[in-house]
């Protein structure tokens, strides 16, 4: 029995031209991370009344 390790992860071609795209189109990914960041966490918060502040 040959012992097999962890499969080899690389992305496709495809998905590597996605994610480029994404990188230079999206108006989101355009923001300084900061802003991101801000806007990820009042968008997943799940208290109203906090989001809301």
């Amino acid at each position: 029995m040959v012992a097999k390790g962890p499969p080899k992860l690389v992305p496709s071609a495809h998905s590597l031209a996605i994610a480029r795209l994404n990188q230079e189109q999206s108006p989101l990914l355009g923001l300084p991370a900061e802003l991101r960041t801000r806007i990820y966490e009042v968008v997943t918060d799940t208290d109203i009344d906090k989001a809301s502040q």
